[in-house]
């Protein structure tokens, strides 16, 4: 039982660390848009 649990909360982690990156990339491109725009 406790296996299943840590087999679980590490997958959930997983995908939150995917989101935060995939929402830090969105981010930084979309800095990177508006400082090409100010030019």
């Amino acid at each position: 039982m406790l296996k299943d649990f840590y087999i679980h909360n590490s997958k959930v982690s997983g995908m939150a660390e995917l989101t935060l990156n995939l929402g830090f990339i969105k981010f930084m491109e979309a800095i990177f848009h508006w400082e090409i725009m100010q030019l």
